[in-house]
């Protein structure tokens, strides 16, 4: 095998992308030689791109870099502490292979014949959660960074070991706080998140839905007086344009609607899924689909990455729950989230046992600085984040460089360890937002346009209750032909398994079935049934499209 480090380009001194590759003990950067036989090091810039650093910036920090000895032949991953910045590795004796994209893991395992397994836990995993559980991906000798970890790669041995850096830590008090500080220190880290940052000068796009993290930043960028395009996307009945079109409205901004049309999901769908190691798929190819179509470029695309979560939009009803046990939030979290899952009743004792091996490993991590009670959203947090979002969101980057500008220290350790209370339906964050912009903030959202509280508010939740029900009866009634469409979703999910990708996603059965040796035919069809199960309609139809797409050489 070719010994191989290096990247796919240069750009002013600057490595995009990274792929580094060792064999034969033999090192390159870029098809040439290492700047020394002794140490140098890689940091990760906020536009993506790697640059050769100095040694003093390798450092206990939130900082992505790679530290690399040539002659000692060892590699140290500092990872982000937030998993924006996806990052992979194939680890053999005298062999390793680190990139950013699985492109790279396509190519260089045909040239060294390196065979490519499907990692049949991982996708068990992706039915049951949409994603994948800790350092897996859909292929058992790949593995994904972990954030907040220090990986250490012995390459000769083929051995690895690390150690935490960082664990997102939940609040584990049962005393409130001062709300007039909190909201104070809210209001300044709010006011302060495109501090660091310069934006002049730049084309940037700013992704408007009708949320709270893209119309904060909407405000934040045009109170710095910088100049950006808005899109929103999203198809024609829904209710994300219309909300984000008053928001506009009322700020001065030129939005563009770009319709989100269901034959998109099928090509770019496809590439998606191929692009990132399944880890995306066609469910989420959204604004890559949108901004493909047209081709669309920008310096930089500002977006909420973790603005939500951070801030308590995935809190549980456990959180508060200081003095369950971890077997009992445990099983908690399996009653809720695995056991409703039809998949769950099919698996085998030994499959179960490494699905709940990895749930467990989570546990342990958060541990380490949370209670059990924040295990639930510890997993939504931290390895959805790292695993899902942050891949749905990596081939955005041919478009323009993405911003993150929530994926901070200050704003996660701050929102993420907030009193529950103040956490609950972003209390504090909604707060801190009206006190620096309170026109914006006083229009409602996608998931609530009315304030909760207000007889509106109530009229709609329950109006839209109802509305639901009857939405996915008449889909059942008329299995598919007739629909009554979502004015609360931004896409058209279950739509498309009967229409668009409805070939794709039969043939996914029949296909799927026979790789994981059970009948999957329960997945195909509208009924009642399958009311919950898009994660696993949606991983069967991108588990099989990855395995079509590599052609024979990903061994099921």
């Amino acid at each position: 095998m070719e010994a191989f480090i290096g990247c796919t380009n240069y750009l002013i001194g600057e490595l995009i992308g990274m792929l580094l590759e060792y064999s034969a003990g033999t090192m390159y950067l870029n098809k040439a030689a290492p700047p020394s036989e002794s140490q140098f090091i890689l940091t990760l810039l906020s536009d993506g791109s790697y640059s050769l650093g100095e040694l003093s910036d390798q450092r206990s920090t939130d900082s992505q870099y790679l530290l690399v000895d040539p002659l000692n032949k060892t590699v140290v991953i500092n990872t982000s502490w937030y998993g924006e910045s996806p990052l992979f590795y194939l680890l053999m004796e005298n062999y390793i292979l680190i990139t950013d994209s699985f492109e790279d893991f396509y190519s260089k395992s045909a040239l060294h014949q390196i065979d490519l397994e499907l990692d049949r836990i991982a996708l068990l995993e992706s039915m049951i959660f949409d994603n994948v559980l800790r350092e897996r991906t859909f292929f058992k000798n790949i593995k994904k960074i972990v954030p907040g970890r220090q990986i250490h790669i012995d390459i000769i041995k083929g051995q690895e070991s690390y150690e935490r850096k960082f664990v997102l830590p939940f609040n584990s008090s049962t005393i409130p706080g001062n709300s007039k500080v909190l909201l104070d220190e809210a209001t300044d880290i709010l006011r302060g998140l495109l501090d660091a940052v310069s934006l002049d000068d730049q084309r940037l796009l700013l992704p408007l839905s009708a949320g709270l993290d893209s119309r904060l930043l909407a405000c934040l960028l045009q109170d710095k007086g910088l100049k950006f395009e808005s899109i929103v996307f999203g198809p024609r009945e829904s209710i994300e344009p219309f909300v984000a079109k008053r928001v506009a409205a009322l700020l001065g901004i030129n939005l563009a609607h770009l319709e989100l049309k269901d034959a998109y999901y099928l090509d770019y769908g496809r590439r998606v899924t191929y692009r990132t190691g399944g880890l995306s798929c066609h469910r989420h190819c959204h604004l890559y689909a949108c901004l493909a179509n047209l081709d669309l470029q920008y310096d930089t695309i500002v977006h909420g990455y973790m603005g939500d979560v951070y801030s308590g939009g995935a809190q549980s009803d456990v959180a508060t729950n200081y003095a369950i046990s971890e077997s009992e939030a445990i099983q908690k979290f399996l009653k809720v989230h695995v056991e409703r899952v039809r998949i769950w009743k099919l698996l085998t004792d030994e499959e179960r046992f490494a699905i709940t091996t990895d749930l467990q490993a989570v546990m342990d991590e958060s541990n380490t600085v949370n209670l059990p009670c924040h295990f639930d959203e510890y997993i939504h947090n931290v390895d959805r984040q790292f695993g899902l979002t942050a891949n749905i969101f990596a081939p955005i980057n041919q478009f323009g460089t993405v911003l993150r500008p929530f994926a901070n220290y200050e704003y996660a350790t701050f929102f993420n360890s907030l009193p529950a209370s103040l956490r609950s339906d972003r209390l504090l964050f909604r707060n801190a937002c009206k006190i620096l912009f309170p026109e914006p903030f006083n229009i409602g959202n996608q998931d609530q346009f009315f304030a909760k509280a207000s007889m509106l508010g109530r009229l709609e939740s329950m109006a839209f209750n109802v509305y639901k029900v009857v939405a996915y009866a008449s889909m059942v009634a008329s299995q598919g032909r007739f629909v009554l469409r979502n004015p609360k979703s931004i896409e058209r999910h279950r739509e498309l398994l009967t229409g668009t990708l409805q070939h794709p996603f039969k043939e996914s059965i029949r296909a799927m079935s026979a790789i994981l040796d059970r009948d999957l035919s329960f997945l195909s069809g509208v009924h009642f049934g399958n009311r919950r199960e898009l994660d696993s309609q949606f991983r069967i139809l991108s588990a099989h499209t990855l395995i079509m797409e590599l052609q024979g050489s990903l061994h099921v």
